[in-house]
């Protein structure tokens, strides 16, 4: 990621299984105004890679996690997780 422009659009998502709750202290600009849950172990680490890449994450009570650049925040809109792959029409 560093090797990446600044001024180039990052996003970083995945299965972080990192829970994280409301304490917002020191990770105000990074946790988003939805928490809910337990803070779980991964969730340290989660917060210092995104304070780290000056990443917004938009973290819930999910395990998977989407952060973008704090310069680009505003342009993500909406963000779900689905279960399964919607990869077309089903052929029967």
């Amino acid at each position: 990621m560093d090797a990446v422009p600044s001024h180039d659009l990052k996003i970083l998502m995945g299965d972080f299984n990192a829970q994280i709750d409301d304490d917002t202290q020191g990770y105000e600009d990074i946790i988003g105004k939805e928490t809910i849950g337990t803070r779980t172990s991964n969730c340290e680490r989660s917060l210092n890679l995104c304070s780290y890449m000056a990443f917004y994450g938009q973290m819930l009570n999910q395990i998977d996690h989407i952060c973008i650049s704090r310069r680009w925040a505003s342009s993500l809109r909406e963000v779900r997780v689905y279960t399964s792959a919607d990869i077309g029409p089903t052929i029967t």
